[in-house]
């Protein structure tokens, strides 16, 4: 008589604490999921028109318009980028971080963070810059360097585009 009643079945309670734990654990992805798109405060859903920036002195780069010279905005500083990635398992963060120095210096700080794990994990890499016209030439110490595209979005200082991604300035 006990396993007539569904609640008291033991091979169906395996199955509901299964699904249970399977709900709970998409309920941690989705509030973390949306914890992290409130966190980013991008003002539009789509991705930001590019404009190019014109010829500047190296160490130095910047837009125009709205009664900005160039000599106003400068690439020194601190540029962030937010980045959340999901599969059937996880959810990872990435957050990249740019310092650069107005006296050609660099610095790169990668920290991922994945749900699973539950700790994050950081790489930097110190590195040289100088640009050229429409683009940044780093070199990673130790290593061979790269150019990048660089351009700042909608001519926002604060909002850098370097090689394709979309920075935050931050510092």
């Amino acid at each position: 008589m006990a396993y007539q009643r569904w609640s008291e079945c033991g091979r169906h309670r395996a199955r509901r604490s299964a699904r249970r734990r399977r709900l709970g654990l998409a309920r941690s992805l989705t509030l973390l999921v949306a914890l992290a798109t409130a966190a980013c405060d991008s003002p539009e859903p789509t991705a930001p028109e590019i404009v190019a920036t014109p010829d500047f002195p190296s160490g130095s780069t910047g837009g125009g318009g709205s009664g900005t010279s160039p000599d106003d905005v400068t690439l020194p500083g601190e540029w962030e980028r937010f980045d959340v990635f999901q599969t059937d398992v996880d959810v990872v963060t990435t957050t990249t971080r740019w310092r650069f120095a107005a006296d050609g210096t660099c610095r790169r700080t990668i920290t991922t963070f994945s749900l699973v794990e539950g700790f994050p994990r950081s790489s930097a890499r110190d590195c040289t810059w100088t640009t050229g016209v429409l683009d940044i030439t780093i070199t990673f110490l130790g290593a061979e360097s790269a150019t990048f595209d660089l351009a700042f979005a909608g001519f926002d200082p604060n909002r850098l585009i370097l090689d394709g991604f979309e920075y935050r300035r931050v510092g």
